[in-house]
């Protein structure tokens, strides 16, 4: 019983500190609302697009280790239109970087096929400019990428750590026996791994070269979200401790609404209910229609920290 008490008090802990108003900027707040309007012109594949993403590209508070992913999510429409040597700038732009596996990500572009659709139908069509393309960017894109092995060893680090998460959960017994340990293990680990690395952003690390979008564009790679994710209520105290001032901390020097999501994916499994919006429960196959009874006070809070608002149904 006291155990159980013990836990109770620190999930209210934890959401009580992520409670906190989160007071940003307004130079912050504009850096991301032009991320915003940028994902969204992607969506709706707006002809304005391209002028969209370089305001925010060239926002004074940019940071290429923060959003460099951008410049793949860019180069990938860019290259949808034909825009071919502007998809080849930005794809050798994010070829510079540390973070991403821009010729994984490159060669799986290519890979992309549309959904609903059969197997020959492709994201990127087949036609012989694009695999002219393909051939003569892979080859740039494999000559200048640069590969910290720092950063290489602590992604497969993180691969590992998932892969153990994703064992323990093979079955119930399984998990029930060795679950606990396994999660604790994991996010600890990851919160040394931040401490020893002050100069390495842990949470852009994505070697998997999966070019992010939507939601994924806030949270970095995709080991670090799944393990994050299993331990969010399990371990609240960390939540507390390290994750909420460290998150707070990156959302308030531009470095990423991270802060947000996981707020939301807190607040929604405590009280299924969200504050931003972002987790996407109340959202519809329709772009940014959003189902919830309390949208007004999403929109605000949305606007609070440079997110556009979400439209009722």
């Amino acid at each position: 019983m006291k155990k159980i008490t013990t836990i109770f008090f620190a999930i209210i802990l934890g959401i009580g500190v992520f409670a906190q108003a989160l007071q940003l900027r307004p130079e912050v707040v504009e850096l991301y609302r032009l991320q915003d309007i940028a994902m969204r012109s992607r969506v709706l594949n707006s002809d304005d697009f391209i002028e969209k993403h370089k305001a925010f590209f060239n926002h004074p508070l940019f940071c290429e280790n923060a959003f460099g992913f951008e410049y793949l999510n860019f180069a990938r429409m860019l290259l949808r239109h034909g825009e071919y040597t502007m998809a080849r700038e930005y794809f050798l732009k994010s070829a510079r970087l540390r973070y991403v596996n821009t010729s994984s990500a490159f060669e799986m572009i290519f890979r992309d096929r549309i959904q609903t659709w059969p197997d020959t139908i492709y994201t990127i069509p087949r036609t012989p400019e694009n695999m002219k393309f393909r051939e003569t960017v892979l080859e740039e894109i494999l000559e200048i990428e640069k590969r910290c092995p720092r950063i290489v060893a602590i992604a497969q680090e993180l691969a590992e750590m998932n892969e153990r998460d994703q064992a323990v959960r093979t079955t119930y017994e399984n998990f029930r026996e060795f679950g606990r340990k396994t999660d604790s293990i994991n996010i600890h680990r990851m919160i040394e791994l931040i401490k020893k690395n002050p100069d390495i952003d842990i949470m852009r690390i994505n070697m998997l070269g999966r070019a992010q979008s939507g939601l994924g564009r806030n949270f970095g790679g995709v080991d670090i979200g799944l393990i994050l994710w299993h331990n969010l209520l399990q371990f609240p105290e960390t939540w507390a401790t390290f994750f909420e001032p460290y998150f707070r901390k990156r959302a308030e020097a531009g470095k990423g609404l991270d802060y947000v999501v996981w707020y939301d994916r807190q607040n929604f499994m405590l009280h299924q209910r969200e504050t931003f919006g972002i987790f996407g429960f109340g959202v519809t196959t329709r772009p940014f229609i959003f189902v919830a009874d309390n949208l007004d006070e999403i929109n605000e809070n949305r606007a609070r920290v440079g997110l556009l608002p979400l439209t009722r149904r």
